[in-house]
């Protein structure tokens, strides 16, 4: 196989991306110029196409490209950064500028669109119609709360989306409405749309992989263990589970948070499957 970049026989390691050795390091040797944090910047060499084109110095679309469908939500997450974002405007885009958007990301080579931004994208009625437009060429990645969903075209949806991620969930409705500032309702609602997808997904045979993110906070380590195995019931594909800052959420606690974090990851990773 040749290096998209230098044309060159591929004689990379069996665990890197298909990208020649000498390009490999070409880019692996100069981290910064990729991000300033260096984080994750590994993840470009999945990516050869792009990175030949850069180190070229030729154009080339975006590989990935976030949209805020709405500035509003109907919830006030305590963990969400777009709550410090956002200004009070009620803006949206509408069904007309929300289709083109995805439909001309896609016709000029973008890989991967997130819908998500400073707000809740089902509370924009024009994303069923503005994802349906799309060809599937696109990924579409989109992160909601999950609670006002139009259940008759989430099917439709579905089909065209890659990646669907329900944030934040917690079994017990007190805890969700924690987190959330949200009530009882919104609990039942997520756990039934969940649910609903699931099904959809299943009777359609779609791709769509279906993913819940819980945060762990210390109020909710005790029940987070029964909220990944009633995700796994359900037939989620994956469960994210991110945790804060361990010394800001339990100060001088900490030692003991440390060592109750590592039963609690042991005791989540018991759950695991070949296919969840």
């Amino acid at each position: 196989m040749k290096c998209p970049r230098c044309g060159n026989e591929r004689t990379a390691l069996a665990s890197t991306p298909p990208i020649c050795a000498e390009c490999s390091s070409s880019v692996m040797g100069a981290p910064s110029r990729i991000t300033a944090s260096n984080e994750g910047w590994h993840e470009l060499l999945y990516h050869p196409e792009k990175i030949a084109a850069w180190l070229d110095h030729r154009d080339f679309p975006p590989l990935y490209v976030e949209i805020s469908p709405v500035s509003y939500c109907n919830q006030r997450c305590q963990y969400c950064v777009a709550e410090i974002l956002r200004d009070g405007d009620h803006a949206a885009l509408d069904r007309k500028e929300f289709t083109a958007l995805l439909t001309d990301l896609e016709a000029c080579g973008v890989s991967c669109c997130e819908i998500q931004g400073t707000g809740e994208p089902f509370l924009n009625n024009a994303i069923y119609d503005a994802v349906a437009a799309t060809t599937g060429k696109m990924g579409i990645y989109i992160v909601t709360n999950g609670t006002v969903m139009d259940t008759a075209r989430m099917p439709e949806l579905l089909e065209k989306t890659r990646f669907l991620r329900f944030s934040a969930i917690d079994i017990d409705p007190v805890n969700y409405g924690r987190a959330h500032g949200a009530g009882a309702a919104h609990s039942t609602a997520v756990w039934r749309n969940m649910a609903y997808c699931v099904q959809v997904k299943k009777a359609h045979g779609l791709k769509c992989v279906l993913t819940a993110m819980l945060m762990l906070q210390e109020y909710n380590l005790s029940t987070a263990s029964a909220t990944v195995a009633e995700l796994k019931e359900i037939g989620m594909d994956i469960v994210h589970v991110k945790t804060p800052n361990p010394k800001a959420a339990a100060g001088d606690r900490f030692p003991q948070y440390i060592q109750f974090g590592t039963a609690l990851k042991k005791a989540l990773r018991s759950h695991e499957t070949a296919a969840f």
